[in-house]
Formats: C-alpha cells, sequence, structure tokens
C-alpha cells in the first residue's frame, strides 16, 4: 500500500499544483472559474473527493 503511495501521491500532487495554477491564472485575468472550487482543495490532496463530502462527483 505504502509502495503504491509513494508512487502515485506525487505524480497527483504535481498535476494538482498545474490545475491550480491554471485555476489562479484564469482568477487573475477575470475569466470565470466557477468549475474549480478551490474550497474543495483539501479532498484532492488527499485523494478523497469522491467519499461522499461534496453533493457531486469532483
Amino acid at each position: 500500500m505504502w509502495r503504491r503511495i509513494a508512487r502515485i501521491w506525487p505524480l497527483h500532487l504535481f498535476i494538482l499544483s498545474a490545475f491550480v495554477a491554471f485555476a489562479l491564472l484564469l482568477v487573475a485575468t477575470g475569466r470565470s472559474t466557477a468549475d474549480y472550487p478551490f474550497a474543495e482543495l483539501p479532498l484532492h490532496v488527499f485523494l478523497i473527493q469522491n467519499w461522499g463530502f461534496t453533493s457531486e462527483l469532483a
């Protein structure tokens, strides 16, 4: 289990940080970020975004 986490989580954080940077770029240019809910970011960091903490799949 730990080897799987060690293999998947760094890539997940890299891709997640790229999407956060993109969403911040959208905010800086005044575009809509409705599809990027920043409040759900902690759920995504810990890979628990679809465990029922929100009303829809993320």
